[in-house]
C-alpha cells in the first residue's frame, strides 16, 4: 500500500515538472520566436522595402527634400525636378539592391528603375524594438548622380547692377569676372575720370530656361541682348536723352563727310584731343579729288541709331550714311562714299568729342 502511494506520487511530480518544463519550453520558443522576428526586422533591408512603397510618381515627393538634387535645383522651382523625377520612374519596374557606399551603420541602397540607376536612399535609424534591435527608416533620396544634361548661362551687366535669375538674387559666388572693361572702350579708357565696369555671372545646372533679370539701383532701364545662353545688358537711353545727342553726332557726320572731300576741316572741332582717332584722321589723304572740280555735293542718306549708354560721360552710336560727290569737267562724273561705323564719344568739361570709331559690316 504505502509502496503504491509513493509511486503516485512520483508520477503526480514528474507529471507537473513535465508540465513546468514544457510551459516553460513553450515560453522559450515563444520569445525565441519573437527575438528572430525582431531581430529580422530590424535588418535595414526592411526599412528599404518599406521605403520603396512610397517610390513611385504619385508619393515619390514625400521622399524629396534639399539635398535630393544636389545643388542643381537650387535656382529653380523644386517642382520642376520633381516633375522630371516623377517622368523618370513613370510605368517603371523599380528594384534596389545594397550600393558600394553601404555599411552597417549607413544603410544605402541603389534604386533601379527598369535595370538603370534612378537614385541613392539612405536609411537611418528611426527606433527600437522589444529586443533593443534598431528599427531602420528612409532618411534621404540622392539623384546627384542621375541628373539630366543641364544648361549654363553666362549673364553680364554694368558693375553694381543686381542679377536675379528665377527669381533668386545671384550673390559673389557667381561672378566670374569682375571690375572688366568693356573691350569696345579700350582706346578711350585713358579719357574717362570713371572707367565703366562689367561684372559677369555664371549659372550652371539649370533644367529649364530660366527667366533672368537685372534691376539698377539709380533708376535707368535696361536693355537686354541675348544670344543662346549668353545675356547681355546693358543701360537704355531715354528719347529724351538721345534727341540731343542725335542731332550733335549727327552734326560730326557731316563734318567727317567734308573732310574726306578736303572742303572743311571742320571735323577736329569734334575729335577729341591728343587722341589716336585725330592723329589717324590728320594721316588720312583727303585730297582724293580737286575741290576746282567738285560741282555739288550731298547725303543720299544719314542715320545715326543705337545708342549705348556707358555713363554719364561716355556713349556709342552706329553711323550710317551714304554721300556723293558730283564733279564737272573732270575723269569722273560722280562717286559715293558709303560709311557704316560705330562711333564713341567722351564728354570733356562739358562737350562732347568723337573719340573712337569702329566699321561695322553690313549685317550689323
Amino acid at each position: 500500500m504505502k509502496k503504491e502511494k509513493k509511486q503516485s506520487k512520483f508520477k503526480k511530480g514528474l507529471l507537473i515538472y513535465t508540465a513546468v518544463m514544457l510551459a516553460a519550453l513553450a515560453v522559450g520558443l515563444t520569445v525565441f520566436w519573437f527575438f528572430i522576428q525582431d531581430y529580422e526586422n530590424g535588418m535595414p533591408v526592411h526599412g528599404m522595402e518599406r521605403t520603396m512603397e512610397s517610390f513611385n510618381e504619385e508619393k515619390i515627393s514625400d521622399l524629396i527634400s534639399n539635398q535630393t538634387f544636389g545643388n542643381a535645383g537650387a535656382l529653380e522651382d523644386s517642382s520642376v525636378w520633381v516633375s522630371w523625377y516623377q517622368e523618370l520612374i513613370r510605368g517603371k519596374h523599380l528594384t534596389f539592391e545594397e550600393a558600394r557606399e553601404n555599411t552597417a551603420t549607413t544603410p544605402t541602397y541603389l534604386v533601379k528603375a527598369d535595370d538603370q540607376p534612378v537614385g541613392k536612399v539612405t536609411l537611418k535609424v528611426t527606433g527600437k524594438n522589444a529586443f533593443k534591435f534598431n528599427l531602420w527608416g528612409f532618411d534621404r533620396l540622392d539623384v546627384s548622380e542621375y541628373l539630366p544634361e543641364t544648361a549654363t548661362y553666362t549673364v553680364t551687366v554694368p558693375k553694381g547692377v543686381a542679377v536675379t535669375v528665377n527669381g533668386h538674387r545671384l550673390g559673389e559666388e557667381y561672378i566670374t569676372e569682375n571690375d572688366v572693361v568693356y573691350p569696345e572702350l579700350s582706346n578711350i579708357q585713358t579719357y574717362l575720370s570713371e572707367v565703366p565696369l562689367s561684372t559677369t555671372y555664371k549659372i550652371s545646372g539649370l533644367l529649364n530656361e530660366p527667366e533672368i533679370a537685372a534691376t539698377t539701383g539709380n533708376g535707368r532701364e535696361l536693355t537686354l541682348e541675348k544670344d543662346d545662353h549668353n545675356y547681355a545688358f546693358s543701360y537704355a537711353m531715354s528719347d529724351a536723352e538721345i534727341a540731343p545727342l542725335k542731332t550733335m553726332a549727327e552734326g560730326v557726320v557731316n563734318s567727317y563727310a567734308m573732310n574726306f572731300i578736303d572742303v572743311s576741316k571742320q571735323i577736329y572741332n569734334y575729335i577729341m584731343p591728343g587722341s589716336e582717332l585725330e592723329e589717324n584722321i590728320k594721316l588720312t589723304v583727303t585730297g582724293f579729288y580737286p575741290t576746282k572740280y567738285i560741282a555739288s555735293y550731298g547725303f543720299d542718306s544719314m542715320n545715326v541709331s543705337n545708342f549705348n549708354y556707358y555713363s554719364d560721360s561716355c556713349f556709342s552710336c552706329d553711323v550710317q550714311y551714304n554721300f556723293h560727290v558730283k564733279f564737272q569737267n573732270f575723269t569722273v562724273e560722280q562717286e559715293s562714299l558709303p560709311g557704316n561705323m560705330r562711333w564713341y564719344f567722351v564728354n570733356k568739361d562739358g562737350k562732347w568729342y568723337l573719340t573712337d570709331l569702329g566699321y561695322l559690316n553690313e549685317e550689323s
